[in-house]
């Protein structure tokens, strides 16, 4: 019954009813050198891509390759000076909204504008600004207690006294 199983699953009904057989490995076999032919090819194409590069850069003039490096160069500088005008947006925004500095560097924007409408958005959820808090009154309750010593030895026998009495 298992070699009806295996039979059945080798071919292939056709709509119209015209039972055809297939032969899956062949097609396989064949599929996967054709993918073969084509890996070759790709590696042909770079090798020779390679050469071209080197060639190209072999006959480059002295002037030329001065460019290549200015402009590898300025691009370089420009990705610092952007990293750098992040660092000083993310800081001052971060100062002004209360939004940790950490949370605004994950955050894409494009000027300093940008990120601060983007962290205004987040500044009721994340901010670590100080929030008003009530005084607290110490001694009977109703008047604030004044210490009248100076010293830390004689605020600490005051307080262990308070504390033990």
């Amino acid at each position: 019954m298992a070699d009806d199983q295996n039979h059945t699953d080798t071919q292939q009904v056709d709509p119209n009813g015209d039972n055809a057989h297939v032969d899956w490995e062949a097609k396989y076999n064949e599929m996967k050198q054709h993918s073969r032919e084509w890996e070759r090819k790709a590696k042909a194409n770079k090798d020779a891509a390679d050469e071209l590069a080197a060639l190209k850069e072999a006959q480059m003039s002295e002037q030329e390759k001065l460019q290549q490096q200015l402009a590898d160069a300025i691009a370089r500088a420009d990705a610092l000076q952007a990293e750098k005008d992040k660092k000083q947006w993310v800081s001052e925004v971060s100062t002004e909204t209360g939004v940790p500095s950490d949370l605004l560097e994950l955050i894409s924007a494009s000027d300093r504008d940008d990120l601060m409408s983007k962290a205004e958005k987040l500044a009721d959820k994340y901010s670590t600004k100080e929030q008003p808090t009530v005084p607290v009154v110490l001694g009977d309750g109703k008047h604030a207690e004044i210490k009248q010593t100076g010293s830390a030895k004689d605020d600490f026998a005051q307080f262990m006294k308070n504390a033990f009495n």
